[in-house]
């Protein structure tokens, strides 16, 4: 029978950090705000611990409104500045006004129909990347991909995204096992994603009806290819360089689509605009419009 390790890097004395490698680091997270909100806390980590971090975790949740993004993004300077005399949290103005500014742009992705969660998973292909490693420190700080993300998070208007804390939060969230291989939670978070594996399958059967809904079959099934392409190259060299080529033309893609629901808002806003000129109340245009008549003529 193989002998079983615990990673060293949470001591078996410390219970706050062992429970938390026990229960959380390596465990694919797919809820999108989480994943955000956890982006934030490493950031915050930057130049520090992660324990420290931890111990701060309850406080700092509570300072920034257990990290709603729709809160925290319209904090005002007034409530930044109250949030600095907490000694409950990390008291950098910088990385205050980061996780204010990150909100934002988190909430820009989602307003413009971007998915976090599927935005992040896509960059691991969807599934976690399971490594071997014997010992915690063979493992990167950062990779080609992690350094890709970091630069079109940044793009994006994120802050506090290096390359570095992009791959640790990518350790913790579980897109990647960095679990010691003689390490019981090495196994035990590939079993937490089998047992949703039924969901994720089904949820990937589905995957190409609902693109096709929304793009054409031949641009759908370009993308398909080129992701499989992505995750069946020979090594890892050209798998992170097709993955941050993907990456690119994804944001493309998506930048036309949001100029399109622009135009169609504003398409959208000149019809309102004719029919309130003509008397037709704003329910009346809708009842019209959706039941696939035209407006009469005056």
């Amino acid at each position: 029978m193989t002998e079983t390790f615990p990673c060293a890097w949470a001591p078996l004395t410390d219970e706050l950090y062992r429970n938390y490698h026990d229960t959380e680091w390596g465990v694919p997270e797919r809820d999108g705000r989480a994943l955000w909100e956890k982006l934030q806390l490493d950031g915050m980590q930057a130049g520090l611990a992660w324990i420290t971090i931890l111990r701060k975790r309850d406080s700092i949740r509570e300072e920034f409104d257990n990290f709603d993004p729709e809160k925290i993004a319209r904090w005002t300077p007034a409530r930044a500045a109250k949030a600095l005399t907490n000694p409950g949290i990390i008291r950098s103005p910088k990385k205050v006004e980061a996780v204010i500014g990150n909100a934002q742009a988190y909430l820009a992705m989602e307003e413009a129909g971007e998915g976090f969660s599927d935005y992040c998973w896509r960059v691991v292909g969807g599934t976690p990347t399971i490594n071997k490693w014997k010992h915690f420190r063979d493992a990167p700080t950062q990779t080609s991909w992690s350094a890709a993300m970091s630069k079109d998070l940044k793009k994006r208007g994120f802050k506090f995204v290096g390359p570095t804390i992009v791959y640790a939060w990518a350790q913790a969230v579980g897109m990647v096992n960095d679990h010691d291989v003689a390490c019981p939670r090495h196994i035990a978070v590939q079993e937490t994603l089998f047992m949703k594996a039924s969901l994720i399958a089904a949820a990937l059967i589905a995957l190409p009806t609902l693109v096709a809904c929304a793009t054409s079959s031949i641009d759908q099934t370009n993308r398909a290819e080129a992701w499989s392409r992505c995750r069946t190259a020979p090594n890892p060299e050209t798998r992170d360089r097709c993955i941050e080529t993907e990456m690119a033309l994804m944001t493309a893609r998506q930048e036309r689509e949001a100029a399109s629901r622009a135009e169609r808002r504003k398409a959208a806003e000149e019809s309102q605009a004719i029919h309130e000129a003509q008397g037709i109340s704003r329910e009346d245009a809708r009842q019209t419009t959706d039941s696939g008549l035209r407006l009469p003529d005056e």
